[in-house]
């Protein structure tokens, strides 16, 4: 059975496509090949992205980051915008769309987290660590991407943006001045944020600087 092409616009120079399913290697594949067409083909040098998903695969993930870099070295502008639920590897799709252009509605909801197992009926102690060992990789390489592209936006500033309480949990905000408050600080919070795998708004995501926008009814007719 062959993947469902995406839904795709264009005006004013500008190529928009839905990512409105689970993150995997089909719905990545024909969305890649959509925008390549657009950029390689019909030359769009600006490219929105709209998010609408439960997440998905990490590979498929990798996948679609291999292919924005390419998109980047190409000087593409790549917009990102949030829709109504946007969770797991679908939220890094989002937070890797261009600094100052990353987008969501108030009502947006987002959940960040680690990479997860499917279900595994039998494993062996072997096996176990085996597993272990690869989700731990690609824990740190989730936060290493992520933290590498907001890096511009954080040096110099305070993070979190501002005190931010989920729960029981509390984000103080301090100034960030070098490489160490970003690994001890930056990367120290963002992974507490994620083994708490849970929702958090728009302007809590903002706080974190994994959004740079929220819509309201005077920017969004500008903006979209």
């Amino acid at each position: 059975m062959s993947a469902v092409v995406p839904k795709t616009w264009s005006q004013n120079g500008l190529f928009e496509v839905a990512m409105d399913k689970e993150v995997s290697y089909e719905s990545v594949d024909v969305t890649v090949r959509a925008i390549r067409e657009a950029v390689e083909y019909q030359q769009f040098k600006s490219l929105q992205l709209d998010i609408q998903s439960p997440g998905g695969d990490f590979g498929a993930l990798k996948h679609y980051l291999w292919h924005l870099q390419g998109w980047r070295h190409k000087k593409v502008q790549v917009k990102t915008v949030g829709m109504i639920n946007v969770a797991s590897a679908a939220a890094i799709m989002l937070s890797m769309g261009d600094l100052g252009q990353r987008f969501a509605y108030p009502h947006t909801q987002l959940v960040y987290h680690f990479a997860r197992l499917a279900e595994v009926r039998t494993v062996t102690a072997q096996h176990a660590d085996y597993l272990k060992k690869h989700i731990l990789e690609a824990d740190n390489e989730i936060l290493d991407t992520l933290i590498a592209h907001i890096r511009p936006q954080i040096m110099g500033k305070v993070f979190p943006k501002k005190e931010v309480r989920l729960g029981r949990s509390r984000f103080i905000s301090k100034l960030i001045k070098d490489e160490a408050d970003i690994k001890n600080k930056v990367r120290n919070d963002l992974e507490r944020l994620f083994q708490l795998d849970r929702p958090i708004s728009a302007e809590q995501a903002i706080d974190f600087y994994l959004l740079d926008q929220v819509f309201n009814q005077q920017n969004q007719e500008d903006s979209l």
